[in-house]
C-alpha cells in the first residue's frame, strides 16, 4: 500500500533516498499526501485490514515466529505468555472494510459474499505462505464457502465475519496456546461480553457482540465508563489478572475466579464474560480450528515443514 501512494503521488523514484525527497518537496502539501492515502485505504478488499503480519526481516526479526515456536529450546525467549482474542473480532473488521466503507457498503448478496472470501483467501494464501498462488487461493475459497455457507449466517457480513474471525485471529491464538504451553507457562483467553459498548464505530447493519478492541474499556479509564455493574466487577477482575501476571507471571490471584494455565489436552481459555470469568473447554471447536488446521498446513505450515526440511530438522 505504501507502495502504491508513493505511486499516485508520482514518487516513485530510483533510490530511496530520492523518493523521501520527492515526498518532502514543497509541491506536495500535507493534505494532498494525506488524501492519495485515503483513496488508498478506501479502497475495497482486505488489504488495508490484513496487515496484521510479523515482517521478519533477518536483523530485528530474525526468522518468522511460527518457525522460530516449531524449533523451541533456545529459538524464542521462554518466559510466561498471557494471550487471548475477542469472540467476535472479525465484525470490527468487515464493519470497517464493508459497511462503513463509503466505497463498497454493506454485503447483500451470495456473489458478494463469494467474492469477499475469494479476497480474504487471497490475501491469507499470499500472507502465509509467502506465495500469491492463484489455484491455491481457488483451492482454499472453496473450501471456507463449503465450511461456512451462506445459509448458516443471518447475513453475508455476520458470514464474512465468522470466517474472519475463526481464521486470522481465534485459531491462529489458539496454535501459539498449543505451541507455547509446551514450554512455557500459557494463560489463554476469550473476552465474550457480547454487550459490550462499542466506543469507536457508530452503528451497522449486524450487532457488533464481543468484537475487536471492546475489551480496552475494561482494562483503560475511558471517560464516561458505559459499562454496567456486572461490566464493572469484570473490568475489576480482567484487572487484577493482568496487574498478578505482570508481578509473578501468573494471573491468579485472591479474590479473583481461578485461571489455571492452558492445557493442550483439555484446551482451557479463560471466558471472560460478565459477572465472572468462567472456564472454558470447547473454544477450539466453536472457532472451527480443525478446519483451520487444515487450511494452515495448506500455506504457513506447510512453509514451516519445508524450512524444517531444508535443515535436515524433520524428514
Amino acid at each position: 500500500m505504501g507502495a502504491t501512494i508513493v505511486s499516485a503521488l508520482g514518487c516513485s523514484e530510483a533510490t530511496d533516498a530520492l523518493t523521501v525527497a520527492c515526498l518532502r518537496s514543497p509541491s506536495l502539501s500535507v493534505s494532498t499526501i494525506l488524501a492519495e492515502e485515503s483513496n488508498v485505504l478506501a479502497g475495497p478488499g482486505f488489504s488495508s485490514i490484513f496487515d496484521f503480519f510479523p515482517n521478519f526481516d533477518g536483523v530485528v526479526i530474525p526468522q518468522q515466529p511460527a518457525l522460530a515456536l516449531a524449533l523451541a529450546l533456545d529459538k524464542y525467549n521462554h518466559v510466561p505468555v498471557i494471550q487471548g482474542t475477542n469472540h467476535d473480532e472479525g465484525r470490527y473488521f468487515v464493519a470497517v472494510a464493508f459497511d462503513l466503507n463509503p466505497m463498497v457498503g454493506p454485503l447483500t448478496t451470495l456473489v458478494e459474499y463469494q467474492e469477499a472470501v475469494e479476497a480474504f483467501a487471497a490475501t491469507f494464501v499470499a500472507e502465509e505462505s509467502g506465495t500469491s498462488t492463484a489455484t491455491l487461493a481457488q483451492h482454499i475459497t472453496q473450501e471456507i464457502l463449503n465450511e461456512y455457507p451462506l445459509s448458516n449466517f443471518p447475513n453475508p457480513d455476520e458470514a464474512l465475519s465468522a470466517v474472519f474471525t475463526d481464521g486470522a485471529f481465534s485459531c491462529q491464538a489458539n496454535i501459539a496456546n498449543e505451541i507455547f504451553s509446551l514450554s512455557v507457562p500459557t494463560f489463554g483467553y476469550e473476552f465474550n461480553d457480547e454487550n459490550a459498548p462499542m466506543l469507536f464505530l457508530p452503528p451497522v447493519s449486524f450487532p457488533y457482540g464481543a468484537t475487536h478492541t471492546d475489551e480496552l474499556q475494561f482494562l483503560f479509564p475511558f471517560a464516561p465508563s458505559l459499562l454496567s455493574a456486572s461490566e464493572q466487577q469484570l473490568a475489576t477482575t480482567m484487572k487484577s489478572y493482568l496487574t498478578n501476571f505482570a508481578r509473578n507471571g501468573n494471573p491468579d490471584g485472591s479474590g479473583t475466579a481461578q485461571w489455571a494455565a492452558f492445557n493442550l489436552l483439555a484446551g482451557n481459555v479463560q471466558s471472560l464474560i460478565p459477572p465472572k470469568p468462567q472456564i472454558e473447554f470447547d473454544f477450539a471447536k466453536e472457532h472451527n480450528c480443525g478446519f483451520w488446521i487444515g487450511i494452515l498446513e495448506q500455506t504457513i505450515l506447510q512453509s514451516v515443514a519445508n524450512t524444517l526440511t531444508a535443515h535436515g530438522i524433520i524428514h
